[in-house]
């Protein structure tokens, strides 16, 4: 029995020495592999190009993958307020859309003036990407132009060929008798993402999606009166506020004119515009002479409310801090590189002397990672595009080795 129990007492140290030297071995082997693998990550390659200058090429190669697309990113500076107009330049066949607070920002351009409705100020930044990518865009807006209306879902507008017969903001209908245009038909009726109007040949009148703003122009200086209800209180006349008495008779030249009082305001802004008000118990008449470019502009507050819409009108242009430019980049880009092989890849992007691998959110281009060797790795912000005209900030991932 003590034979038998000395023999398993010799087994069990036995044991615990193979252990003991296996764990040896395969430290030293561990370690070994970390010295080789060292020494090769510390290695020297000889190359006349250096892997920044090849992750600068690659950065700028994916880049230009969206050169046909246009990317804004503003921050207001004027003032705040809503409905912004601002200027691009579009081509015919894109499509823009915005964004903001991650919010679709519904716009269209015409003549390169794209029309949102945004709050702009400095903290809240409007991206718009302009694109013949973007193919099954669809916006949804409030305008809609049929039977002789012109609305949104605060603005109903009537109209004929020859006058303005209502204009009704928030229920409440503004006219008191149909406003006359010098106009005798209808060439084209309209309605977009961003806003609608009416082309009456050498008049069109204009109205901005979710806003309650209404354009009248022309193409040659014209006289507009507009026979508005008495329903006001008070009027603006760009530098004093007075109040709207009973046969008043008014003459002036001014850049903005509001009436107000009872919970609706009702701006006209223009650039010296000469201006002529009468007063009845019933009506207040305001005639514009030789005008070609007029907006109406409408809240239910006073005249404060348009202050920053006079300003935007007589400056001509959106006032705003420099554009912030992004590498955007249409997915189907990414899509048609995952297609082809790796040699097309490196020829594609004029990779010699390296192995490359570049991952963009699910997309990855190029060879597997190496763990062991000396890698140079290159990061930078891209946005992807969809056709839906959908965008994801994402991260660019450049990876080079021998």
């Amino acid at each position: 029995m003590r034979s038998f129990g000395k023999s398993k007492k010799y087994r069990t140290a036995s044991t615990h020495l193979e252990w003991a030297v296996a764990f040896i071995i395969f430290m030293s082997s561990v370690i070994l592999t970390i010295k080789l693998s060292e020494t090769h990550f510390l290695e020297t390659y000889s190359t006349t190009i250096s892997p920044d200058k090849v992750s600068l090429m690659m950065m700028n190669t994916i880049s230009g993958l969206g050169n046909d697309v246009s990317s804004f990113q503003f921050r207001g500076s004027l003032c705040n307020a809503s409905y912004y107009r601002t200027y691009f330049d579009v081509k015919n066949d894109s499509t823009i859309v915005c964004f903001q607070n991650a919010q679709l920002v519904p716009a269209y351009y015409r003549s390169s003036i794209s029309r949102l409705e945004v709050s702009m100020n400095t903290t809240i930044p409007l991206v718009c990407i302009i694109s013949n990518r973007i193919s099954n865009y669809t916006c949804v807006s409030d305008i809609d132009v049929h039977s002789g209306t012109l609305e949104n879902s605060k603005v109903v507008v009537q109209y004929t060929p020859t006058s303005i017969n209502s204009i009704v903001y928030n229920g409440e209908e503004l006219l008191a008798v149909p406003t006359s245009l010098p106009t005798t038909s209808i060439e084209k009726e309209e309605d977009r993402c961003g806003y609608g109007y009416v082309d009456f040949g050498n008049v069109s009148i204009e109205l901005d999606a979710y806003s309650p703003r209404l354009w009248i122009k022309s193409t040659t200086p014209n006289n507009y009166t507009f026979t508005l209800r008495n329903i006001f209180t008070e009027y603006f006349d760009g530098t004093t506020t007075h109040t709207l008495s009973n046969g008043l008779n008014a003459e002036l030249t001014t850049d903005i004119l509001s009436l107000y009082g009872g919970g609706v305001a009702v701006s006209f802004i223009g650039k010296n515009m000469k201006v002529s008000m009468r007063v009845s118990p019933t009506q207040i008449k305001v005639s514009f002479q030789d005008i070609k470019k007029l907006e109406i502009f409408l809240c239910p507050t006073d005249y404060t409310c348009a202050i920053c819409e006079k300003e935007l009108f007589t400056l001509n242009e959106l006032k705003m801090n420099a554009p912030i430019h992004l590498t955007v980049v249409p997915v189907e880009e990414l899509e048609m590189l995952s297609e082809m092989s790796y040699e097309q890849l490196t020829q594609n992007l004029g990779i010699t002397g390296y192995h490359f691998n570049i991952t963009v959110a699910n997309y990855s281009f190029g060879r597997s990672i190496p763990r062991h060797t000396n890698v140079w790795v290159r990061r930078f912000p891209i946005t992807l595009l969809y056709k839906n005209g959908s965008m994801k900030v994402t991260t660019c991932t450049l990876s080079l080795w021998k």
